[in-house]
């Protein structure tokens, strides 16, 4: 209890909350993801040593003829196993060192290459040692050097194609980009900023089995880890945001799925980050969303019935869906493996890329704010909005974004609740300018019914400012059980831990900002309708404005007599 007596969200003060986040992606193989909602802590200094508790391993069947030739079989699957003990186990090299008829042939490609440096022109072929490979060449007794170089060209072409096979794989893209999406996150914090990120592997009919077949949002898994074993139990730290590693699409299926999911979030008072598919905007791919000539026209139609009515529900305010895929990392070259030979092939086809879901760029944007200042509020543009990737992903002739939208296409994908990664080619940067919800949809489309309040409520910056202080406000209650006889002295309590993070000051400069963050609040705790809760109403006025205007921020936190 000492521990959070003095619980804050004031940046760099004692008994600062930390900022914790929760990454749920396809980290594991479907074997291993059972749906045990078990989440593991991960951070730049702990990677490798999580990775390799986790006895990761990724089973891939191969159907490569010139394989087949090589080893004097008929055409068939090969099937190769791989253990991912660390991130760089994703490498080419450690992709054939680790699979023993892989590393035989580059065995034979080493021995070639080191009897080449030699200055003859015929050489035995019993000095080549390669057990299993069934190669006619070397069924005589000497081979000459222009069939050897033959032959070396040939086993690094083959050699080559497997590896773009195993690296383009959709199994494997899945996993590898999860991975660096979630070292990219780890590499955005330190021990000493605060910030706490957990990740659970996810299987996706699962979760989803979980969240939309429970009979209230309450009652599901997902539920009893955002809630109950962390705000909602004693001791316990809660989740910032949930960053979900899925693009969702238009079909029914899935908007039914978004919508419950979101419920759940808002019960537990934590947002959602997760991605758009260009299947939602009626795409193959994203380059098809610019074909477009009017989205806005196209989500009035009645395909999206179902999409403007989620836009409307109040726990649309709690998701934040953006797009299109980033790059995470660039296609390997003779430069940057320690293959000096290989060069990975991507050509036009861009699903041979490794892209990543662009919520997790928005999520490393959320770290970066809290870090700076204490608040996930800094979002958008040049001074929070930039996306700083982990590496030069590409060539600088192109941006490392799967698809750079006009300016037009940005403004209409904003307008309808989404958060574009917006590019500035000449500059060679990627940002945000937005941080909406879904609900800025409803918003948006009655701007003329809208005041700044209403609007700022579809913001997330407004909206990570009313969750951070519920979180304290939960804590603070949860951790004086049996303190308070009445709810008067809950209100009490309550209010004058509050106004210490007011001032009223009409111009308030930013070291008086930083301390007293809020204008005004005030809260009233009530009966609720079931006689054993509490309704605790909080009024907030933040200092900075929306359009210039201030904005009143309402929410509400249930308080169990228990809890008292």
């Amino acid at each position: 209890m000492d521990k959070y007596q003095d619980i804050s969200f004031i940046h760099n003060t004692e008994g600062n909350l930390p900022f914790r986040v929760l990454v749920i992606a396809p980290l594991l193989t479907e074997r291993e993801s059972d749906y045990q909602l078990i989440p593991f802590e991960i951070s730049e200094e702990s990677f490798s040593k999580v990775m390799a508790s986790l006895d990761i391993s990724i089973t891939l069947d191969l159907e490569i003829s010139r394989l087949c030739q090589l080893y004097n079989v008929e055409n068939q699957y090969f099937t190769i196993e791989f253990d991912i003990n660390k991130l760089s186990d994703f490498s080419p090299y450690s992709i054939i060192t680790n699979e023993p008829n892989l590393a035989e042939i580059h065995d034979l490609i080493a021995q070639i290459r080191s009897a080449l440096q030699q200055s003859h022109f015929h050489f035995y072929a019993k000095q080549f040692h390669c057990s299993q490979l069934k190669l006619s060449l070397f069924n005589q007794v000497e081979v000459k050097r222009a069939e050897l170089e033959c032959l070396l060209c040939e086993l690094e072409s083959v050699l080559s194609e497997i590896l773009d096979t195993i690296l383009h794989h959709p199994k494997w893209q899945k996993m590898e980009s999860a991975w660096r999406g979630v070292a990219w996150l780890t590499q955005a914090s330190s021990a000493e900023d605060n910030c706490q990120i957990d990740c659970i592997s996810f299987n996706l009919e699962q979760l989803r089995e979980d969240v939309c077949d429970s009979s209230t949002a309450n009652d599901s898994d997902l539920y009893q880890l955002l809630y109950r074993d962390s705000l909602g139990q004693f001791g316990g730290i809660p989740y910032g945001c949930v960053l979900l590693d899925y693009a969702f699409s238009r079909n029914g299926t899935d908007i039914d799925f978004l919508k419950k999911i979101s419920e759940v979030c808002a019960l537990a008072h934590v947002p959602l980050i997760s991605g758009a598919s260009a299947s939602l905007f009626g795409a193959n791919q994203y380059q098809d969303i610019t074909e477009h000539s009017n989205l806005t026209e196209l989500f009035s139609s009645p395909l999206y019935i179902k999409w403007r009515s989620f836009s409307q529900s109040l726990s649309a305010r709690y998701v934040c869906l953006t797009l299109p895929r980033i790059m995470i990392r660039r296609p390997y070259s003779q430069e940057v493996t320690t293959l000096d030979w290989y060069k990975e092939q991507v050509g036009e086809n861009l699903e041979s890329c490794l892209w990543t879901n662009a919520a997790f760029a928005f999520t490393h944007n959320l770290i970066k704010s809290f870090i700076t200042h204490g608040f996930c509020s800094a979002l958008v543009g040049l001074e929070g909005g930039e996306i700083t990737l982990p590496l030069q992903t590409c060539p600088t002739s192109s941006l490392p974004v799967e698809l750079v939208l006009s300016e037009t296409k940005e403004a209409e994908l904003v307008s309808l609740g989404f958060n574009p990664i917006c590019s500035r080619y000449y500059s060679g940067q990627l940002l945000y300018q937005s941080a909406n919800s879904v609900a800025w949809y409803h918003v948006s489309q009655s701007f003329e019914n809208q005041t700044a309040t209403t609007m700022a409520e579809a913001q997330l910056q407004y909206l990570f400012i009313v969750l951070r202080i519920i979180h304290c406000l939960k804590i603070l209650t949860r951790e004086n059980i049996g303190s308070f006889n009445t709810k008067l002295e809950l209100n009490s309590f309550i209010n004058n831990w509050l106004r210490q993070f007011v001032s009223d000051v009409a111009l308030p400069t930013q070291a008086v900002q930083a301390q007293r963050p809020l204008k005004d609040a005030s809260v009233t705790v009530r009966e609720a309708t079931d006689m054993n809760w509490y309704d605790v109403d909080i009024v907030l006025t933040p200092h900075f404005k929306f359009l210039n205007e201030t904005v009143t921020l309402d929410a509400q936190l249930n308080i169990s007599h228990k809890e008292l």
